[in-house]
Formats: structure tokens, sequence, C-alpha cells
């Protein structure tokens, strides 16, 4: 119980920002914003639906404080715990969650 309580605190205060990039093909081609992780050829599960690669796209870093490091990242939603993940964070999110769209 403790961790599922946990876990609904977690997303009820954070959410990192996302940034707006592909991080297809990033197996082959990493960069500082993507990260490939490779599937080894003798995995049960993802040679066989033809996958090699899961491509893993880092959060957006915090532009304010002009640093590249340490990296800091933006939360996009309130340190409150407020259940915004039941009523949402703004008007529009409340509409859509509690079935007023």
């Amino acid at each position: 119980m403790a961790m599922t309580w946990g876990q609904y605190l977690d997303h009820d205060i954070t959410l990192a920002a996302q940034q707006d990039i592909s991080c297809d093909g990033t197996c082959n081609d990493l960069t500082r914003e993507c990260f490939g992780i490779s599937i080894p050829v003798d995995d049960p599960h993802f040679p066989k639906v033809g996958v090699s690669c899961i491509a893993l796209k880092r959060d957006a870093p915090a532009t304010s404080a002009g640093l590249a490091t340490p990296r800091e990242h933006t939360n996009v939603l309130s340190a409150f715990i407020d259940a915004s993940q039941v009523y949402g964070v703004d008007k529009n999110d409340f509409g859509v969650l509690r079935g007023h769209c």
C-alpha cells in the first residue's frame, strides 16, 4: 500500500517537461538528448516483433540557469498535493477529466 500511495503522490506533484525531438533510431546514433536501449538478439520477446532498439528521450533541461551542468529539470505541475491527477491542473484538464467537455 505504501508503494501505491507513494506513486499516487509522485504523479500528483511531479512531471518533467518533454522535448520536441524525435529519438527514433538512436541505438546507432547516440546524441546528448537521445539514448537508445539496444535489445539483445537472444531476448525472448522483442526480436520476434521486429524491435531491436527502444528509443529513450531525455527530459527537457531547465534553461533559466543558463548552465548545462548540473542539468536541472522543470516541473510542469505544481508542488502542492492537490489531487491534480483527479481534477487536472487547469480548466481544460478539469473538463476532460470530469467529463464536462
